[in-house]
């Protein structure tokens, strides 16, 4: 806080200051400091003294006290998702946005409300979840806001709505070089999930630009978050199974691509194997177990007749939660 900064040296000083007039004070009243000499004064001399002593003690207690007072951290907001990406026109994304140092609720606010329409899409303790749809033409793009009351909204990333006909740019993170998606190029982070399964609402997924557990680059890449805690899966939900933790989560393809490309990393994951599966029209297209000796298994699956992809985890309850990426997770025509 800035009027602590300001103050703190002045008190530390003045603290200080008052053993010296303490003792000024009481040698200019006929004697030295009663604290450490027992004397022959009059009983209302020595009754002075001692009401002096006490008073600047007192004093000096309370600033030491306010100087030594632990300071508080900052309420802040923070997004899931803070660089640059495309979506397509009509599509939407959530954003996660957590709270810390406060119980107020954040506004989430975009640049161009022309280009995106931002909507609550709930809470989870100081977790908030917005979601923003592409509404705007494409070739566009509009910053997106958080804050907290009281404070400057600050930009999180820009979301660019690209031309399905002719790929999507964007900017990289650092704003220094553009890419572009080919037009038969669909990320799936794009992409709503047309159905989530799961009896856990710990269990999510988000956009991923990041590193690794042993440090690969993972770029447009959707990570998710699998919960395998038995108190965190609530029994009455339809999707609870009394033996595994379970996290399944649907995309519409509606038959229009070829191939499904991904590289299977993971950012933090259990010794005791995860079961990963990838099916489409519910039929398995590929299943494999990872643990942490698991190396990045690069995938290129045939979806050509798919109308519905699933992406499904499961592993034996536990104690803990592991993240798992699909690296660069795209469909191509």
């Amino acid at each position: 806080m800035p009027f602590r900064a300001r103050i703190l040296p002045d008190a530390g000083k003045f603290a200080f200051t008052q053993l010296q007039w303490r003792h000024k004070i009481l040698h200019d009243c006929g004697g030295a400091d009663p604290a450490f000499t027992a004397g022959s004064q009059s009983d209302e001399v020595s009754e002075m003294k001692h009401k002096i002593f006490a008073a600047v003690l007192s004093l000096s207690m309370l600033l030491s006290v306010f100087c030594t007072a632990p300071a508080f951290a900052a309420a802040s907001v923070r997004s899931d998702t803070t660089l640059p990406f495309p979506i397509q026109p009509g599509a939407s994304y959530v954003f996660k946005v957590t709270v810390s140092g406060s119980s107020a609720a954040p506004s989430f606010t975009v640049g161009n409300g022309s280009v995106l329409k931002v909507f609550p899409a709930g809470k989870k303790g100081s977790d908030y979840f917005f979601k923003v749809v592409a509404v705007g033409a494409a070739g566009n793009g509009a910053g997106v806001y958080t804050a907290l009351p009281g404070q400057k909204p600050v930009r999180q990333c820009v979301v660019n709505i690209g031309n399905p006909n002719k790929g999507v740019s964007t900017a990289t993170g650092n704003g220094t070089a553009a890419v572009t998606t080919p037009a038969n190029v669909t990320w799936l982070y794009s992409l709503v999930p047309s159905n989530i399964a799961t009896a856990s609402k710990d269990n999510q997924y988000s956009i991923y630009n990041g590193n690794d557990r042993v440090g690969n680059l993972c770029k447009n890449s959707v990570k998710y978050d699998f919960d395998y805690w038995r108190s965190d899966y609530d029994e009455s939900d339809d999707a609870y199974d009394p033996d595994y933790a379970t996290y399944q989560i649907d995309y519409s393809l509606g038959g229009k691509y070829k191939t499904f490309s991904t590289i299977l990393p993971y950012l933090s994951i259990d010794t005791e194997v995860t079961d990963v599966e990838i099916l489409g029209d519910g039929k398995t297209l590929y299943k494999t177990g990872i643990t942490y000796d698991t190396k990045p298994l690069s995938l290129n699956l045939d979806v050509g007749s798919v109308k519905t992809l699933t992406v499904s985890f499961s592993k034996l309850y536990g104690s803990g939660g592991e993240s798992i990426i699909f690296s660069g997770a795209k469909l191509i025509k």
